[in-house]
């Protein structure tokens, strides 16, 4: 499929798991270049700190 890809005039690009060593040395094996390393960040609702109140809860009446 990759030599399909690159006869055509276009690249070949894959997203792999960085932390699977035996994929990375297939794709490497196979003629794929390591040319950016990206890193996932995921957003998360803040955790809630024991004994404190949220500000909603401390507003005065």
């Amino acid at each position: 499929m990759k030599n399909e890809i690159l006869s055509m005039g276009k690249l070949a690009t894959l997203n792999v798991d960085k932390k699977n060593p035996i994929s990375n040395r297939l794709y490497l094996s196979l003629g794929f270049k390591r040319i950016l390393s990206q890193s996932e960040y995921r957003v998360a609702p803040p955790r809630r700190r024991a004994g404190k109140l949220s500000r909603e809860k401390t507003k005065p009446r």
